[in-house]
């Protein structure tokens, strides 16, 4: 796991393993890490064919439609939203951080756990959840053929900028960059935010930057490259259609966001400054590098039962109130690990638990979606930042793999 600091600058610890790994009770080092990382693959492959199998082989219901029924014995949700609260009361210290846990079963919201007068109208900056939701709208260009292909290269994918790239950044694939397979390097700043608010053309500077080269056995989550798919789709919304060219955010208000019923207006839209006073106060915010392209990495402000609907969006199969939003076969290569890592697929994170498969998008300062498609389930946690008392990651978990999964079996 990564913690807060780590995932806002897109960078893991390469000396641990992740939640996969521990979770299949891997080695760490040396030859035996690198024969059991195989064999986790192969184990995680497994787990993810069944679940592909449950989320492809008929369509489950979205909000609206009548529930499939799956008989399952009667659950007491107020004890486990008040196991919830025990959890964190007892817990990390950090996690008084968090202000909201919901939990949806059968496409039913079971638990809306409030906290410190947090509510489901108010917004948080999600960090690299955005990631996962870039993710999505990349596989709804590509079920439309505005993007062509995952193995399609950045020379041609982004041929305005083949004058910043060298001949190893050319043949990048949109796939290498999605899973992390081939990292570009991330700007040393602080606030990390900086390099994507500066006055220069962002995505020739990352382009320019080039690969990291050292330690590419060693995964490491890139902002750089997350911004860089950011670039790819905007490239690909301009070339669909010239003469009334979408922007990101356009393009996910049709496709993604309206169908799903997530408010998006009014919007800030504007770089990431050091002062973020306004984008804090904004009720949605997708943040933009200078030349207006929407960020991959981080800058998507949402609720958190903005954040279920996206969850539930995948847990069933892509389908939305009777319509297919996003293709059934993304949902396949999302659940495809990369080279790099057994738990990462593209922009969004895989491990197993006692026996269950996870899907998760996170985010720094204690933001999660997680959807567990043998329970039906989808979990979403949101949180406040608390500098005095930065949280990691590896403190939510807990709430899901100790409290909820539990409570549903």
């Amino acid at each position: 796991m990564v913690n807060c600091q780590a995932c806002r600058s897109g960078h893991t610890d390469a000396g641990r393993v992740g939640s996969t790994e521990r979770g299949l009770g891997f080695a760490s080092s040396g030859v035996g890490r690198s024969r059991h990382l195989r064999l986790g693959r192969r184990i995680l492959v497994v787990l993810l064919s069944l679940a592909v199998a449950a989320f492809t082989s008929c369509a489950t219901p979205g909000p609206g439609d009548r529930p499939r029924a799956v008989p399952k014995p009667p659950f007491d949700f107020v004890a486990v939203e008040a196991a919830i609260e025990a959890k964190i009361n007892t817990g990390s210290v950090s996690l008084d951080n968090v202000r909201a846990v919901l939990v949806s079963v059968e496409g039913k919201t079971r638990i809306q756990h409030y906290r410190h007068g947090f509510t489901a109208d108010d917004t948080t900056h999600v960090w690299s959840v955005t990631k996962s939701v870039l993710s999505t709208l990349v596989g709804i260009a590509l079920g439309e053929g505005v993007i062509t292909s995952l193995e399609a290269d950045l020379a041609s994918l982004l041929p305005e900028h083949r004058g910043a790239m060298s001949r190893a950044v050319a043949s990048v694939t949109l796939r290498q960059l999605m899973t992390m397979s081939t990292r570009f390097a991330d700007p040393a700043s602080d606030p990390v935010t900086a390099p994507y608010s500066s006055r220069g053309n962002v995505v020739d500077d990352l382009l320019k930057a080039g690969l990291v080269i050292e330690g590419r056995s060693a995964f490491e989550l890139s902002n750089a490259s997350s911004h860089l798919v950011a670039a790819v789709l905007s490239a690909a919304l301009r070339r669909a259609n010239p003469d009334r060219p979408r922007n990101i955010l356009d393009y996910a208000r049709e496709r993604l966001f309206d169908p799903l019923g997530i408010t998006t207006r009014p919007a800030f839209t504007k770089p990431l400054l050091i002062d973020n006073r306004e984008f804090g106060r904004a009720r949605f915010g997708w943040a933009t590098d200078p030349q207006g392209i929407s960020l991959g990495a981080f800058g998507l402000r949402l609720t958190p039962p903005d954040l279920l609907k996206i969850g539930q969006l995948y847990l069933y199969g892509g389908v939305w109130e009777g319509k297919q939003l996003l293709p059934r076969d993304w949902i396949r290569e999302v659940m495809s690990p990369g080279d790099r890592r057994v738990d990462y697929g593209l922009l969004w994170w895989l491990f197993s638990w006692n026996g269950h498969l996870v899907l998760t998008a996170r985010g720094a300062e204690g933001h999660l979606i997680a959807i567990v498609p043998d329970q039906h389930m989808v979990t979403v946690i949101s949180s406040a930042n608390n500098p005095a008392y930065p949280m990691a990651e590896e403190d939510l978990y807990p709430l899901v793999t100790g409290v909820i999964i539990p409570a549903l079996e």
